[in-house]
C-alpha cells in the first residue's frame, strides 16, 4: 500500500505578502482619492460699490460704563438722547464707524440693544472693542 505523506499544519504565516498587498492598496487609494473629489466652482457675491468695503474715514467711540452709563466721544449721553445724537452723527458723517467699548460685567443683551439703536440711527459700520488679557 502506498502511504500518503502526512499533512502538516502550517503554523507560520509569512507577513511579507500581507504588507505588499496593504501597501499596494494604500498607494491605489492615494492615487484615486483626489480624483473622486468633485468640487464645484463657488460664485462669490460681488458688491456694486467698492467703497462699501473700505474702512470708515471717521470713527466715533461709544463707551458703556459699569452702571450702564453711556458716553459718546468722551461726553456722557442720556439713553433717551442717544438715538438722536447718533442719527445726527451719521447724517453729518456718512459712513461713520462706531467703536463700542463695553464693561465685561454687563449682560450681552445691553450690547444687543445698543446695536439695535445704532442700526435704527443709521449707523451701518460698527465694531466691538475688546481688551486682551
Amino acid at each position: 500500500m502506498a502511504r500518503h505523506p502526512q499533512l502538516r499544519l502550517i503554523t507560520e504565516i509569512s507577513i511579507a505578502p500581507l504588507i505588499t498587498v496593504v501597501l499596494v492598496l494604500l498607494f491605489a487609494f492615494m492615487m484615486v482619492g483626489p480624483l473622486l473629489h468633485e468640487g464645484g466652482a463657488v460664485a462669490a457675491p460681488v458688491t456694486a460699490d467698492k467703497k462699501q468695503n473700505a474702512a470708515p474715514q471717521t470713527t466715533a467711540h461709544l463707551v458703556l460704563g459699569e452702571n450702564k452709563t453711556i458716553s459718546l466721544e468722551g461726553r456722557e449721553v442720556a439713553v433717551v438722547d442717544l438715538k438722536d445724537r447718533l442719527a445726527r452723527l451719521a447724517k453729518e458723517n456718512p459712513g461713520v464707524g462706531v467703536v463700542v467699548q463695553m464693561n465685561r460685567d454687563l449682560p450681552v443683551q445691553v450690547l444687543v440693544d445698543l446695536m439695535n439703536v445704532l442700526r435704527e440711527a443709521g449707523v451701518e459700520r460698527t465694531s466691538v472693542a475688546t481688551v486682551e488679557k
